[in-house]
Parts: C-alpha cells; sequence; structure tokens
C-alpha cells in the first residue's frame, strides 16, 4: 500500500510539471504570436525612394520622428555578414524636408528580385546612390527587411509630353506618385525614380530650349537626333546640347545639319532642300522620234530629259515606223542611255494591225518550226537552235538560203543573236530549206554587273534595271559555252525586247568569284587594310577595285571608299579580293585625336565633332580587338559610323603613354619655336619645360584648340610629359583672360595696378616669374599679365625696373620733352637732364590716365624714378597737369614784359605771367625781358592770366 501511494504521489508531481510546462509552452507560443501579429499590423510596408548612410536610410516622403543619429548601432544583417563602415553619408537629404530617415534594426534581412539574400552593398553601390526598393518599417520604427523591386526605374531623359495626368518619357507614358509635383514640360532634361509606371520622384536636371526648323519645301519631314518630331516648319522644344537635324522630302536631297540648343533661348535652323534628279538620255534610229516618259512628251530624239530617280515607261514614235517602249529605273545624278532601233512599217504586215514586231502576238502566220537560236557559226554556217519542247539540234544554213524577216526584207545570217527566234523549214538531213526572223533583240545593255536580285540585274553605270525572262540564254565567252547564272562583276552584254523582257546575256569578262567575308575597310600608310571582328587580316585590296552601294545605285574605287565602313569582300579562286559592296556606308569618317569624353559621347579634334559609342561599337587598339570603352583621351583614332549617334568602327592608331602630368603658365615670346610651361609646385619650387611651338593644346571648355605658339603668356595649362619630359597632350585649364602686355604700376590695398591703370586682386596662387631670389617687383617694370578677369595669378617679369632706392624719385617741371630726353626744373630752381628710353611709362593717379613718357607735356609736375646711376628716367609720376596751356607765336609785348599776345592756329590769345613766373630757353633760365616778338613759346599756367611758365622753344 504504501509503494502504492508513493507512485500514485509521484505520477501526480509529473502530471503537475506537465502540466506547468504546457501552460508555458502555449503561453509562450500564444505571446510570439500575439506579438508577430502586433508587428505585422504595426510594421510598414512601403515602395519609396532610399539613399544609404552609415546607420539607416534616408527615405523620400517619409515622415520620421527620429533623425540621423550621430552614434553607431551595432546591427548583424541576416545573412551574417557585418556591415561595412560608411562613409559620412548622402549630405543632400540630411538637411531637405522631403527626406525622412530611418534606422536600421538590429537584424535587417536583404534580398534580390528572386528572393536571393543580398549584401546592402549589391544594391547601393556608390555613395549618394537614390534605389528604389521596398522597405519594412517595424513598430520601433527601425528598418527590418529591403527588397529589390523588379520593375523600378531610374531614368535621365528629356520629357517627350504630358497628357491627362500621364507623363511620356523614354517612349512610354508615366503617371506620377500622388501629391509628386512633375510642373516640367516638353523638352526638359528630367532625372526620375519609380516602379512600374509610376514615377515617385522626380528633379530637373535642365530647362529646355526651342528649335525652330524651317525648309524651302513645306511638309518635308524633320527628324531630330534619329527621331520623327514632325513637318517642317516645325517648332520643338528640347534637351539643351548638339542636335542632328535631318530633313527629308521625296525628290529631294536629304538635308542634314546640326544645331546647338541652349537652355531657355531659341534656335533658328533653316534648311535648304535641293531637288534630285537623274538624267535618261534618249536615241534612235532614225533620230525624230517623239519620246513619252509616262505618256507625257518630252521631246524629240535624240533628247536629254532630267526625270526623279525611279522606274518609269519610255517610247517612241515616229510616223512610218512601229512605235517601241522600254520599262527602266532612273538613279540619281547619272545618265541613263536607252536606244531605240526603229522598223520600218510594211504594207505586208497590214493584216496585224500595224503592230510591232518582235511581240508573238504580232507575228503574221508563216509555216515552219519556230526555234530559239543558241549559236550561229558563220565559217562552218551551223546553226545552233532549240525548240519550244527545249530540245536542241544544230542545222546547216546553206549560203543560197536567205534570212527572211516579217517585214519582206532580208536580215544578215552573220548578225543573228542568241536568243533572236526563227521559224525555220528543215530538210530530213537538218539542212534548213527556209527562215524567217521573227524575234530580234531591240533592247542591248552593257556594263558591269553591279548588283542582282533574282531575275533582276543591274547594268552599267548608270544601274539599268533589266529583268531576265525565265528562258533566257546565258553565254560565256570566249569559249562560247552557255551557264547557268551570272555574278555580280560580270562585264556583260544583255539582249531582249525591252529592259524588262531581257533573253539572252552575254558574260564578256568574270571575275571569277569563289568566297566573300566581312571586314572594315581602313587607309593607313601601308595602304589600304581590312579589319575583320576580331583581328587585322593580312589580305592587300587594291586601291582600282569597285565597290557598289547598291543602296544609292552607285559605285566606288576602293581608294575612295570612307575610311572605315563595312564591307563586303569577294576573292577569287586564288585568293585575291576582285569586288566589294558596302555593308554600310561610313557617313562619319573622322580621324583625329580624342579631345574629349563624355560617358559614351566623345568629342574628335580637330572638327571637335561629337560621335557615340555603344555595345556594337568595334575597337581596335593597334592590331587588337578592345572592348568598346577602351578608347582614352588623347588616342588619335579613326571613327567610323553610319551617323554620328551610331559609331560602328574605331581604329586607337596611337596611344599616348606619359609618365608624370604638371600643370603651369605658358611663357616665352609668341611666335618662336618654343614655348616654356613655367611649373611652380606646393612647396614654391620652379619647374620648366620646353614646349614646341607646333605642339597642340586643346580647350574643352571652349572645344577648340589651338597650336602652342598661339598661346597668350600667362595660359594656365595642363601637360601630360612623355620620356625626356616631352609633352604628349596638353589641355587649357584656364586661359589667360586678362593678358596685358605693358608696365607694373604698383601694389596698394591689395590690388596690382597695370598699364591703363588696370588693377586686379591677387589669386592665392599668384606667381611672379622672371626675378631672382632676392629681386621685388618694382614700378615700372616691363610685364605681361595672367588672370580669369578679376584675379591675377600669373605676372612675367620681362624687364625690371633698376631704380635706385636712394634716388627713388626727382621731383620738378617738365620744361622740355624729347625723343630720348627729358628736362626738368627741380624744386631747388636748376634744370636736370634724364635719358627717356622708349617704353619708360608715366601714370597720374589723381587724373587717373597713364601712357608713354614721351606723351607728357610741359608744365607737367612729375616725380621720377631713376636708374642707379641716375641718368634714366625709369618711371614717372605726374603729379600735377596745368588746367591751362597754349603754344604759339608772340605777336605782341606789354605791360613791362608781363602780358603778352600769343597767336597760332587757334587764333589770338593775352596771356600774363605770374610775378613768380619762370622762363627757360634751351634748358636755361631767361629774364621775362629777353621775350621779343616773334618768339616761340609754350606758355603754362592755371589760366590765361596765371602763367607761372614759359617756355622759349626757337
Amino acid at each position: 500500500m504504501a509503494r502504492e501511494h508513493k507512485g500514485n504521489r509521484k505520477s501526480g508531481i509529473l502530471k503537475t510539471i506537465a502540466k506547468a510546462l504546457l501552460l508555458i509552452c502555449l503561453t509562450a507560443g500564444a505571446f510570439y504570436l500575439g506579438w508577430h501579429f502586433y508587428t505585422m499590423r504595426k510594421s510598414e510596408t512601403m515602395v519609396c525612394l532610399t539613399m544609404m548612410s552609415e546607420d539607416g536610410l534616408f527615405i523620400y516622403n517619409y515622415q520620421s520622428a527620429e533623425a540621423a543619429p550621430d552614434t553607431e548601432d551595432e546591427r548583424v544583417p541576416e545573412d551574417g555578414v557585418e556591415e561595412a563602415d560608411g562613409g559620412d553619408g548622402p549630405e543632400i537629404p540630411v538637411t531637405d524636408p522631403d527626406w525622412g530617415f530611418a534606422s536600421f534594426g538590429r537584424r535587417v534581412r536583404v534580398t534580390g528580385v528572386s528572393g536571393q539574400r543580398l549584401a546592402l552593398e549589391d544594391i547601393y553601390t556608390y555613395p549618394q546612390q537614390k534605389v528604389v526598393v521596398e522597405l519594412v518599417i517595424g513598430p520601433d520604427g527601425k528598418i527590418t527587411r529591403i527588397s529589390q523591386i523588379p520593375d523600378s526605374f531610374a531614368l535621365r531623359a528629356e520629357v517627350e509630353g504630358r497628357q491627362n495626368g500621364t507623363v511620356n518619357i523614354s517612349g512610354r507614358g508615366y503617371t506620377t506618385a500622388q501629391g509628386l509635383s512633375f510642373d516640367w514640360e516638353q523638352g526638359d532634361l528630367v532625372e526620375v525614380y519609380g516602379a512600374g509606371d509610376e514615377i515617385i520622384y522626380a528633379e530637373l536636371v535642365e530647362k529646355a530650349g526651342t528649335l525652330h526648323v524651317t525648309a524651302n519645301v513645306e511638309g518635308a519631314k524633320v527628324y531630330i537626333d534619329g527621331a520623327y518630331k514632325g513637318e517642317a516648319p516645325l517648332t520643338v522644344n528640347t534637351v539643351p546640347g548638339y542636335k542632328d537635324i535631318m530633313v527629308k522630302s521625296p525628290g529631294y536631297r536629304t538635308a542634314a545639319t546640326r544645331a546647338l540648343v541652349t537652355s531657355g533661348q531659341s534656335s533658328e535652323v533653316p534648311v535648304e532642300l535641293v531637288l534630285v534628279t537623274g538624267t535618261l538620255e534618249v536615241t534612235s534610229n532614225p533620230p525624230g522620234a517623239d519620246v513619252f516618259v509616262n505618256h507625257e512628251l518630252k521631246g524629240t530624239t535624240p533628247v536629254s530629259i532630267q526625270l526623279p530617280p525611279g522606274d518609269c515607261q519610255v517610247s517612241v514614235e515616229k510616223p512610218g515606223y512601229y512605235s517601241r517602249k522600254a520599262s527602266l529605273r532612273v538613279a540619281q545624278d547619272t545618265t541613263t542611255p536607252l536606244h531605240f532601233s526603229l522598223v520600218e512599217e510594211s504594207s505586208g504586215i497590214t493584216g496585224i494591225g500595224g503592230l510591232t514586231p518582235g511581240l508573238p502576238s504580232q507575228e503574221p502566220q508563216i509555216s515552219g518550226t519556230r526555234v530559239t537560236v543558241l549559236d550561229y557559226d558563220p565559217d562552218s554556217r551551223v546553226l545552233e537552235v532549240m525548240d519550244s519542247g527545249r530540245v536542241q539540234s544544230k542545222l546547216v544554213v546553206p549560203k543560197d538560203v536567205p534570212l527572211e524577216t516579217v517585214s519582206s526584207g532580208r536580215a544578215l545570217w552573220d548578225k543573228v543573236l542568241p536568243g533572236e527566234e526563227l521559224i525555220v523549214v528543215t530538210s530530213a538531213s537538218g539542212h534548213v530549206e527556209k527562215a524567217t526572223k521573227v524575234y530580234s533583240h531591240t533592247f542591248t545593255a552593257r556594263g558591269k554587273l553591279f548588283a542582282k536580285d533574282g531575275q533582276v540585274l543591274n547594268i552599267g553605270d548608270g544601274w539599268t534595271r533589266c529583268f531576265m525572262s525565265p528562258n533566257v540564254l546565258i553565254q560565256r565567252l570566249p569559249d562560247r559555252i552557255l551557264v547557268r547564272s551570272v555574278d555580280v562583276g560580270d562585264t556583260v552584254t544583255a539582249h531582249g525586247a525591252s529592259a524588262d523582257d531581257i533573253r539572252f546575256v552575254v558574260i564578256e569578262e568574270s571575275l571569277g568569284l569563289k568566297t566573300s567575308f566581312e571586314g572594315y575597310l581602313v587607309h593607313t600608310d601601308k595602304g589600304l587594310r581590312v579589319f575583320s571582328d576580331s583581328a587585322l587580316l593580312s589580305v592587300s585590296v587594291p586601291g582600282t577595285i569597285d565597290v557598289v552601294d547598291p543602296g544609292n545605285r552607285v559605285t566606288d574605287k576602293a581608294s575612295t571608299v570612307p575610311s572605315g565602313s563595312r564591307l563586303k569582300f569577294c576573292q577569287d579562286g586564288e585568293g585575291n579580293i576582285v569586288w566589294a559592296e558596302y555593308i554600310w556606308k561610313a557617313a562619319i569618317s573622322l580621324e583625329g585625336q580624342v579631345g574629349l569624353m563624355s560617358g559614351p559621347v566623345i568629342t574628335i579634334l580637330p572638327s571637335w565633332e561629337e560621335v557615340t559609342l555603344s555595345l556594337n561599337t568595334t575597337v581596335f587598339v593597334g592590331e587588337t580587338r578592345r572592348p568598346f570603352y577602351d578608347v582614352k583621351t588623347g588616342d588619335t583614332v579613326l571613327v567610323a559610323g553610319v551617323s554620328r549617334a551610331d559609331t560602328g568602327f574605331i581604329w586607337v592608331k596611337d596611344r599616348i603613354s606619359y609618365e608624370s602630368v604638371v600643370e603651369g603658365f605658358i611663357g616665352g615670346e609668341k611666335g618662336r619655336s618654343r614655348r616654356v610651361l613655367t611649373e611652380v609646385d606646393r612647396k614654391g619650387y620652379v619647374t620648366q619645360w620646353v614646349v614646341d611651338a607646333g605642339f597642340t593644346v586643346v580647350d574643352t571648355k571652349q572645344k577648340t584648340h589651338m597650336l602652342a605658339s598661339q598661346l597668350n603668356n600667362g595660359d594656365k595649362v595642363r601637360l601630360w610629359l612623355g620620356p625626356g619630359g616631352k609633352p604628349v597632350w596638353g589641355e587649357m585649364i584656364a586661359p589667360n583672360l586678362i593678358n596685358i602686355s605693358g608696365h607694373f604700376l604698383r601694389l596698394k590695398d591689395g590690388y596690382y595696378y597695370f598699364t591703363g591703370l588696370e588693377k586686379f586682386e591677387a589669386s592665392e596662387d599668384l606667381i611672379i616669374i622672371g626675378l631672382f631670389k632676392d629681386e621685388e617687383l618694382r614700378p615700372g617694370s616691363r610685364v605681361h599679365v595672367g588672370g580669369d578677369g578679376r584675379y591675377v595669378n600669373y605676372i612675367e617679369v620681362l624687364e625690371l625696373a633698376q631704380v635706385e632706392e636712394r634716388k627713388w624719385w626727382a621731383d620738378g617741371t617738365v620744361i622740355s620733352v624729347g625723343k630720348n630726353m627729358i628736362k626738368i626744373m627741380a624744386d631747388s630752381g636748376y634744370s636736370r637732364d634724364f635719358e627717356l628710353p622708349g617704353d619708360t611709362w608715366f601714370v597720374d593717379w589723381e587724373a587717373g590716365v597713364d601712357g608713354n613718357a614721351g606723351e607728357l607735356k610741359l608744365g607737367d609736375g612729375v616725380k621720377i624714378a631713376v636708374d642707379p646711376g641716375g641718368k634714366k628716367a625709369l618711371f614717372i609720376e605726374r603729379t600735377y597737369s596745368p588746367r591751362f596751356r597754349v603754344e604759339g607765336t608772340v605777336t605782341a609785348v606789354s605791360d613791362k614784359n608781363r602780358t603778352f599776345t600769343i597767336s597760332g592756329e587757334y587764333g589770338t590769345v593775352r596771356v600774363e605771367l605770374l610775378s613768380t613766373a619762370l622762363v627757360y630757353k634751351d634748358g636755361i633760365w631767361m629774364s621775362r625781358s629777353e621775350i621779343k616778338v616773334g618768339d616761340k613759346v609754350h606758355v603754362s599756367g592755371s589760366s590765361a592770366d596765371s602763367i607761372y611758365l614759359v617756355v622759349v622753344t626757337r
């Protein structure tokens, strides 16, 4: 009993424990489910535009109570990879109220489009990248999940239009998210982000400009950058930049031009279309037949007719002769000959209504067997023929059997051609007893076969279009055997009733084409070379072979093919290239250096034309095929394509190789064989690099280039230096917009003053070259000045004014100025002479003028900076200039020689001397009483009655 009681008690305890555990599990499960349900209900899922920072995401149009944290918040993504430290994070959203911030949760799940686990760096690949994702933000306001969206988009493109709430961009319609303001119009360049067909973020990159295209042909179709925009006259708003404009109209040459569209401005583009024609030259035997083209009378043979390109029906009529007609195609800019041999009407066939001989319905009833001539040997008089059952036979033509015609005339056996038809009566032995020609060739076209399409041949320089009849005979010379086909490049003669009914073709010369391949034809110093899609081929291309342009129905010699064009090359049995035709003809074929690269757009010097690369562009560097993007600034290239927007081939002929890059200012005299670039490093060390005058420097901002000999002193330039410091590439950094050659006047209040009283502040990187270590820039020095127009950053001292500090100034009044000498009356009362070099400069600060010292006038008050020897005037400041001065001849003297009358071209003036007035002659003081009538004088003073200086000049 005790043992049983003990067991029951133990069992009860276990049941109690089990119940407790079950209760705990149920409670935990309920809590988990409740928390999960709460989290799901309180979590927020959104599709939004984001930018990553160190500790979270900036979210467009997200309202959050928290700000971007300053401290790190530890987190571990579910993929188990610790997130790397970020940078400073994006700057724009921090201060933009439209951007909110959400921190990363402790565990963040990051998934791709197909649900695979990703790291954050797989989505946000560079700083400040905007990405549209789906976010889940928990109840605590922290991000728990980031998912890529398969239909998200990020576009930078032109607004094509807006209608009924739909924005058209890149050929697709989009709606805008609720609350998103989209105020931009057609032509504006915008950047948009969103998902599906909804834009959730948009910003303006650049406002549109207006393009107004007019043409002399109303209704001409206008294409801009390859896209059809409407009919001329056309006004369209479009993204700023260079635009390729093409205008087309049937019957006119396509016109292409280029225009620069500027934001907010209108650009006028007038286009002149030129009528396209071809020439049809119609002749007949006999002449004088009326010529009808498409049933319209055009003249009388022989006649030359201008026609629009295309197919036409031509017929000729002449009284007494059967009419003839032909169908042909007129090619633009070519002359197409057409000859008719007219057959005289005969009363012998009036029973058939005068129809044209040569057609089966026009034949009179003639007994015999109808055969087609295969060949005729006039020596053996053997006639090879084929009957309607295509049975061939050989017949002997006796000499006494004539060849009759349906017009009761006779033809010559020697002139019989294969393809012509006879009705013959033969004997059992195979001899011809009677023969009548019922069909004669009346149309002939001869020349090289430039194109073949089934039964259609294009023959000769006029690309005469001929259609071979199903039973056409093709004969190859010289063996005169019949063959099944004719090949392009063959020289042929086609015979028939008309161009649309060719019955006999003679191959006079054949190229014997065997194989073909495609490649790019390039003009090199070693001749014509061919690049395949993978390598430079070791084949020789003669410059004299024909290259056919089927689209335009013309031929070029290989030597004139635009370099870089893609061709189909044909080889004969020995592997020689004997024929070629265009796959595409390069409308753009540019050679030069790459001056600028902007994304897929590269600019080629010296024309500064822009072309666009793509994944389909074939690029070779030397002889090696490279990826399409392996093109660098400074490369010497050949660029070819069907348009600027569709570049098919680039050959990098020469790639620049450099060891260092330096920046500095150009110096040295323009026009010399060499220029000098002065580099000043951060420590102030100066290095000079020699630049050949013929070296080219590009200005990418102005899209121009110039020789080093054309650069201005003070232009700031960047050079790429190769071995030995030789420049291999140069770019303009900042042109010298000041560009003053003259004199330095002074430095005052932080401003440098130069010739013309031009003043400029000094830039932080101002360099002064041409001074030794202990020298200073002194007033009067000849200089060349460079800068951006406001700040001076370059002063080149051409000649330093060697002013003696202890003898800096000599003060006085000018009493004589000569070509090489200036004389002043010093304040001490003595006169002083100074040599006056031709480039000595003066400045009058108060009057705000400066100029050559030779322009100073008698009576001017001056301060002269002199050289160490005290003999040369190096720089002059004019301190005073008399208000009154006159020069003339003394005509009267009165009032004790204080009042004078002076006459000159201006008339007569009366002047009065001050009691302190000084009188000089030849630099020597003299008494006023010595002034005589007839003296030539120069007087100066504050007014006519206050003269303080008289200089007797003669």
